[in-house]
């Protein structure tokens, strides 16, 4: 039987694969969720991989949206006789979290579910049923102002709403021992269960092969050692700001000061106008960050003007190692360029993704990382990685 998990966006699916990677498994991320049912059964030929990972990039959807998407996939993923290992979703609880995992509950209506969010790698932990990054409540974070998912309560039941109920199991996670810990009480219980959390609960769930079996903990795993980079052309990264995290534009800033990157603004009204000017920079053997103004405009409008420049910087460069912050703009590469498909290559760190893929101009080795994640230096340490 063949294993998948589901994640609500790119960086999402990313970070679970990391998890998964880590203890021996080939992963692979179908970038367009409508082709799960061909991903599975591999119908173009090539082997199947041992986990799948699915992209609902529902995000941003409204809840009715959202949960009919995750509804597609799972009836897809039914039809071709594959197991759901793992539900992936945002560790600060953004996007329509609630009305994906009611349409979860509603498809193994017998199983109990593993809520927990928490992923302490990285500051995020529940403490009395309160989420916190770094210590400090959801709420009272800059995710509190995110233009799209603002988080006006750090309660995860305030969150969820009705679909809290006694199905669901929240627990305090303050450590990975924690989390070990809450899987093996699990699996001490007599009911089916599905695990839905952050990539940091994919840790634990077991994977068998040819089967996946969500509430098995691998508490005892080897790590997988980093693969080589796929033998790409040594040209400079594409450093892609396409996060307006606080976070994220202080570590634009150390990769600016420690590495001498370029940095070149979009134009909205014309924004493959600095293609040429990165190619310039490119060229020159510097790395080329591209980002947009301080004042943002509409967050789609944004989306757009920053997935413009980039694909017409790729045309008129050799450049084929692009590194993104945030799992949309990540998203919106693969399709501008036709990447159906990604392996998993390694996990820089937690969270921070390598994969490859194939795109209508060629071969693509792709950094992704959340836009809140890491510290000042992950830029520095994911261009150093990308370009050795």
């Amino acid at each position: 039987m063949s294993s998948f998990f589901l994640a609500d966006d790119l960086s999402g699916a990313l970070d679970a694969g990391g998890a998964f990677h880590r203890r021996g498994l080939e992963v692979e991320i179908a970038v367009n969720a409508g082709g799960v049912g061909r991903a599975l059964a591999r119908s173009d030929g090539g082997l199947k991989p041992a986990l799948l990972g699915v992209t609902t990039e529902t995000r941003n959807m409204p809840a009715t949206f959202a949960a009919a998407a995750v509804e597609k996939v799972l009836a897809s993923a039914r039809e071709a006789g594959a197991s759901l290992v793992f539900k992936k979703i945002d560790s600060t609880l953004r996007g329509p979290v609630a009305a994906e995992l009611r349409a979860v509950m509603n498809a193994f209506p017998q199983h109990r579910v593993l809520f927990a969010p928490a992923n302490p790698a990285v500051g995020r932990t529940v403490e009395n049923g309160v989420l916190r990054v770094k210590g400090v409540p959801l709420a009272e974070t800059d995710f509190a102002r995110d233009p799209l998912n603002p988080m006006r309560s750090s309660a995860v039941t305030d969150i969820l709403g009705d679909v809290a109920t006694e199905r669901v199991t929240i627990p305090d996670i303050r450590t990975e021992a924690d989390l070990a810990s809450v899987v093996e009480w699990m699996n001490a219980r007599a009911e089916p269960w599905i695990a839905v959390g952050s990539g940091a609960l994919a840790r634990f769930v077991r994977v068998e092969r040819d089967q996946a079996v969500a509430g098995s903990a691998a508490l005892k795993h080897s790590e997988r050692q980093d693969r080589a980079i796929p033998p790409y052309t040594k040209h400079p990264v594409l450093m892609i700001a396409g996060s307006a995290h606080p976070l994220n534009l202080t570590q634009v800033e150390m990769l600016r000061a420690q590495r001498g990157a370029q940095w070149h603004e979009i134009d909205f009204s014309a924004p493959t106008e600095v293609a040429a000017d990165i190619a310039t920079t490119l060229d020159r053997g510097l790395a080329a960050i591209v980002g947009l103004p301080p004042k943002r405009v509409d967050p789609v409008a944004a989306l757009r003007a920053i997935t413009a420049a980039v694909v017409a910087v790729l045309q008129t460069s050799a450049v084929e190692r692009v590194f993104a912050t945030g799992g949309e703009t990540a998203y919106a590469l693969c399709e501008a360029l036709g990447v159906e498909r990604l392996q998993f290559v390694e996990e820089i760190e937690p969270g921070v993704t390598l994969a490859a893929g194939a795109s209508t101009r060629g071969q693509l080795l792709l950094g992704v990382k959340p836009g809140g994640f890491g510290d000042a230096l992950t830029w520095v340490r994911a261009y150093d990685r990308m370009s050795a």
